[in-house]
């Protein structure tokens, strides 16, 4: 999987790079980083939604409804705790610390930026696992209804079967997504 075992994993990254470094660049560098993290998650998403769609029809079902609950799935974990959550929290770290240079006196220099690098590794796990633990019990189980309703129409042109919620389990399980393929605190990013 090259969006996670190669070099453009970093790729996700550059967010929060660009929020790091926001008190020393123009404004346009910082715009520009969220660009190329947003390229990834939707590269990344076209990805895992193509390998969905193989393997339904590897399946004989009707690729569809898998292809957009992945599509779905994978966007919106990426971006909110690939690009969102992270820029947020870069961008508050960094204004926190430009506030605490100037309170004390001191020319903040390159303090903030170097606060706002160092805090990058320590905020991915949590991020990953507080959006794993939200999508869980919030999103998932909600695209799963809606995929097999939609398999339901398509299927038999008739009212889909009742629906029951997918068990919940800990650490992922959208579809055909694992923590492995969304959690880049698990070599994702």
């Amino acid at each position: 999987d090259i969006w996670r075992h190669s070099p453009l994993r970093f790729a996700g990254y550059a967010n929060e790079l660009g929020e790091s470094f926001r008190p020393l660049v123009r404004p346009l560098w910082v715009y520009a980083s969220y660009a190329v993290s947003i390229a990834y998650v939707l590269g990344d998403t076209w990805d895992k939604s193509a390998a969905a769609g193989r393997t339904a029809t590897s399946r004989g079902v009707d690729p569809r409804p898998e292809v957009v609950a992945t599509a779905l799935d994978v966007v919106s974990w990426q971006m909110t705790a690939s690009v969102l959550v992270p820029g947020f929290t870069i961008n508050r770290v960094v204004a926190a610390a430009r506030y605490a240079f100037n309170a004390a006196g001191r020319k903040p220099g390159l303090g903030p930026t170097l606060i706002g690098l160092g805090t990058i590794p320590l905020i991915v796990k949590p991020i990953d696992e507080a959006t794993e633990y939200a999508f869980d019990y919030l999103l998932r189980p909600l695209l799963h209804e809606q995929k097999a309703r939609i398999a339901g129409r398509v299927t038999s042109g008739t009212a889909p079967p009742a629906v029951t919620r997918p068990p919940v389990h800990s650490g992922g399980g959208g579809f055909g997504v694992t923590p492995s393929t969304v959690s880049r605190s698990e070599s994702s990013r």
